[in-house]
């Protein structure tokens, strides 16, 4: 579900941005989001984690997204 709302604005971010900020940016973000993991409290928590997640990996390459 994320990797698709992801693919979605990837292509803008990126030419709107430039790749090195849009990479910079989402493997900040994927730090941030990871951390929901560790801390959720309930399944809803788990679940939003992963759907952020799933929208920031698909700006990464593909030797660097988490899969």
């Amino acid at each position: 579900m994320g990797e698709l709302i992801g693919l979605l604005i990837n292509g803008w971010v990126s030419e709107r941005f430039g790749y090195r900020y849009t990479v910079i940016a989402s493997l900040t973000l994927i730090i941030a989001w990871t951390a929901l993991f560790f801390t959720a409290q309930n399944v809803q928590t788990l679940l939003a984690a992963e759907i952020l997640c799933g929208i920031v990996s698909i700006f990464l390459p593909d030797d660097m997204a988490p899969r």
